[in-house]
């Protein structure tokens, strides 16, 4: 009687499954790390922004430019005018006319000015596509509009990052 070799039926699914094993950690492991560089990305995109911020803001101490030119005012935009509240914590909603010319009203949405992703791309020079940003020249304030979600948490600023 002649002996037969060759692979058993338990041996190929033994050998599957672990092949399986080991794509779904490889797999795993490559979306968390897009997941990261993702996020890394957009904090290195507000920093950019932020150190152009930080120059402009400099330029208006100076005198040398007027923010109130640069974007439209957040109010023009009602995405703009929702993440601000969310990121700032700000409930305006129920304002009647008659109380927006309460200070705190006034300066929130005065100095905050909306930017498309096109604006910001050319004011600052950057070839990076941070999205629309509100900021607020005044207190050097660089919001993201769309926001980035990242552990179940969405961050809208570098302060919020840190």
């Amino acid at each position: 009687m002649k002996k037969e070799t060759g692979i058993t039926m338990v041996a190929l699914i033994i050998t599957i499954i672990l092949m399986i094993i080991l794509i779904t950690a490889t797999v795993n492991y490559g979306v968390n790390s897009l997941r990261t560089i993702k996020f890394q990305n957009f904090r290195y995109e507000l920093e950019q922004v932020q150190g152009k911020v930080d120059t402009i803001y400099e330029k208006i101490k100076l005198g040398e430019t007027d923010y109130f030119m640069i974007g439209e005012n957040v109010t023009d935009n009602e995405e703009a005018k929702n993440t601000l509240q969310i990121a700032r914590q700000i409930n305006y909603s129920n304002i009647l006319d008659s109380q927006k010319d309460n200070y705190y009203y006034r300066e929130t949405y005065t100095y905050y000015r909306y930017l498309t992703q096109y604006e910001v791309q050319n004011l600052f020079d950057i070839s990076s596509e941070p999205g629309d940003l509100i900021i607020n020249f005044k207190t050097r304030d660089v919001i993201s509009v769309q926001g980035f979600t990242f552990d179940d948490r969405t961050y809208y600023s570098l302060s919020e990052l840190k």
